[in-house]
């Protein structure tokens, strides 16, 4: 199996999912010092460049790659005002976790059937699409049987740590027949809820995920594993970072 990345730790702001990636939203900004710097950038601001890699022509995807990052390390940002035109810079602390997903999608309700297969890996990175069809149902994830459990399929079975393996039992809608898979989860939980908001990757125009790119430059001794969550209430037109 391939190594597990470390946790992956965000900025806390919310831009646009295209280019121009203006800010929507400063949640929670801070420096190098873990001291608060939301007054640092301003609503409408256009981020230029991460670490002086030009995010002009970068999907989210791709931008994701740049800003998620082991904990308490930071991250360069050229900034653009719109009041002025003029850049500026801001150094801005890895604090905020991220939780990533599986590339599937479950009913909500019991039976947890298959909804959509976006993209499944294993444990090697290999794409297991083929070996799960829409209509199947998870009877069992870890070992623990969902007709048991108080089960929410997207907290439980589809989000957790970056890398962390799922084995999922599963029932076939056409034979009737019990079958196992082991996949992780490699995609940024807000990529997977903005393919939820647009009806699966393929639909996604401007969806290019690396799956197994989201490896930051900073060094990952000393990681803070631990309970990682995303951010909530997302929507189709930015996504926090």
């Amino acid at each position: 199996a391939e190594p597990a990345r470390p946790a992956m730790y965000g900025i806390g702001l919310k831009v646009a999912d295209y280019p121009p990636h203006s800010i929507l939203e400063v949640n929670d900004l801070r420096d190098e010092n873990n001291r608060s710097i939301k007054t640092a950038t301003r609503k409408d601001d256009v981020l230029e460049a991460i670490n002086d890699v030009s995010v002009r022509d970068l999907s989210i995807e791709q931008l994701e790659l740049y800003v998620f990052g082991p904990k308490d390390t930071t991250v360069s940002l050229l900034m653009v005002s719109k009041e002025t035109q003029r850049p500026y810079y801001i150094r801005a602390l890895r604090h905020i976790p991220i939780s990533f997903a599986l590339g599937i999608s479950l009913t909500l309700k019991r039976p947890f059937q298959v909804q959509r297969v976006d993209e499944l890996l294993d444990a090697q990175n290999n794409n297991v699409n083929h070996l799960v069809e829409p209509g199947d149902i998870v009877e069992a994830f870890n070992g623990m049987s969902v007709a048991e459990l108080a089960i929410r399929p997207v907290q439980d079975i589809i989000f957790g740590p970056i890398d962390s393996i799922v084995n999922l039992t599963l029932r076939s809608v056409r034979t009737n027949s019990t079958y196992e898979v082991a996949v992780k989860r490699h995609l940024p939980s807000v990529s997977w809820q903005r393919w939820e908001e647009y009806g699966g990757m393929t639909q996604d125009a401007g969806s290019s995920v690396v799956s197994s790119g989201i490896e930051n430059a900073a060094e990952s001794e000393g990681m803070e594993g631990g309970n990682v969550v995303g951010f909530g209430n997302d929507d189709v037109t930015g996504e926090f970072i």
